[in-house]
């Protein structure tokens, strides 16, 4: 995307109000052809369930803005509001992150216990008509796995209880306190093999396979660079750590993510109280497999930002999602960087988050720091140079990740 493209965008998605945003879109209206922009909104519509919730034991559905309404602007959506009320089908769907999935498969499969409340809250929740639930990030994050047939099994285990869920028996439910399928055993067999045949299906695009593995190597690169200066460099200031990421991210992948930039700074400040980081220390043998955990539940909090982008109903103009985790440690990562606008090209589907509050600001009180940074990656030529070499660097993040492993493997003393 061209840089005078990301300025207008960063004027619209910042503005002091929705009026001057909606000002600003119809005046670069010309330069903004297939653009929607997304705002949290004190007032506006309702994304179905797709809003955030919390359960009483921790559990939470979160979506990726910071209030439950949301305002939506484009060309067509503008003109409606010009001549009245702007009136439109949206879609949602509210995805389950893995580990969620494996605290509530053993109820799924049988066990005949007592819910735990948080538990049986959440299976209300699921059982309701107008509740989507979407098994993408299991899907995404196992689908090189199928290759492994002693994997195998158990992902077609995982898929059926997937099915359950998207077609529990609310009245069993409600009733008998029992978590069943509303579908008798050959259904539900028959649509896990359904689902397992599109993954193998999927197995064979390359493509796919190819935006997976790049997807989830982002994600991977930025928490490695993050530990690695960490665990080398624990007693220099947040801002040193900060500005050591912020060149790494520069240098390396031509690129700076604002929501992993943040996620850094909270880890500089807190270390492992930082609970998602809780488990990264010098020594620990499966450092790297946590690690890799890790980097797949950062890359499901992108997902939804992509997801914001797709339109499963052909009749929909907006598609909403949302996570439900019971993963404490991950709600704390997704709460640090709540949206306040999300904006994406319906050609090229690439979405650009905006944050909630100042972003720049919430870096560092010292503004000798902060002006650094500015005239060091937030220049005219600064994003000009990061746009000229990102391609390039994109090709190599494969390399930039196994630098990354050695450094922390010499620092920590951990075999990869």
């Amino acid at each position: 995307m061209k840089p005078e493209i990301t300025q207008i965008l960063g004027k619209i998605c910042t503005a002091n109000s929705l009026d001057e945003s909606m000002r600003l879109f119809d005046k670069y209206s010309s330069s903004l052809h297939n653009w929607k922009i997304i705002f949290a909104a004190e007032k506006g519509a309702v994304p179905g369930l797709s809003v955030n919730r919390n359960f009483s034991d921790g559990s939470v559905v979160r979506s990726l803005f910071s209030s439950s309404s949301i305002f939506m602007l484009d060309h067509e959506t503008l003109k409606d509001m010009k001549s009245g009320p702007a009136t439109f089908p949206i879609d949602y769907s509210i995805s389950l992150d893995t580990q969620a999935l494996s605290y509530l498969e053993p109820y799924i499969i049988g066990n005949t216990s007592r819910l735990p409340k948080d538990f049986e809250e959440i299976f209300r929740f699921i059982s309701r008509k107008d509740v989507n639930i979407d098994p993408l990030p299991y899907f995404l994050e196992n689908l090189q796995n199928l290759s492994d047939p002693n994997k195998a099994a158990r992902i077609f285990e995982k898929i059926k209880a997937y099915e359950i869920l998207r077609t529990l028996d609310a009245g069993a439910l409600k009733k008998f306190n029992i978590v069943q399928s509303k579908l008798d055993k050959s259904e539900l067999i028959k649509n896990t093999q359904e689902h397992l045949s599109r993954m193998y299906r999927d197995l064979s695009d390359q493509r796919l396979l190819e935006e997976v593995r790049f997807n989830f190597n982002f994600c991977y690169w930025h928490l490695l660079a993050m530990i690695s200066i960490q665990l080398s460099k624990s007693k220099i200031s947040t801002e040193d750590k900060l500005s050591t990421f912020i060149n790494l991210c520069d240098s390396k992948l031509a690129t700076l993510s604002f929501r992993e930039i943040t996620v850094a700074k909270s880890y500089f400040d807190r270390g492992q109280n930082l609970t998602f980081f809780g488990k990264v220390q010098k020594g620990k043998k499966d450092l790297f497999d946590h690690v890799r955990s890790m980097a797949w539940d950062m890359w499901h909090i992108r997902q939804m930002e992509l997801s914001l982008t797709i339109r499963p109903a052909p009749e929909a103009r907006y598609f909403f999602p949302s996570f439900l985790s019971c993963d404490k440690r991950l709600v704390e990562i997704i709460d640090l960087y709540p949206l306040k606008a999300c904006a994406y090209n319906e050609v090229d589907l690439m979405p650009i988050p905006f944050f909630k509050g100042n972003w720049f600001e919430s870096l560092s009180s010292d503004e000798g720091f902060k002006k650094h940074i500015y005239s060091s990656y937030f220049s005219n030529m600064a994003v000009s140079s990061r746009y000229i070499r990102r391609n390039e660097a994109t090709q190599c993040i494969q390399h930039s990740v196994a630098e990354l492993e050695n450094i922390i493997s010499e620092t920590s003393g951990t075999m990869y």
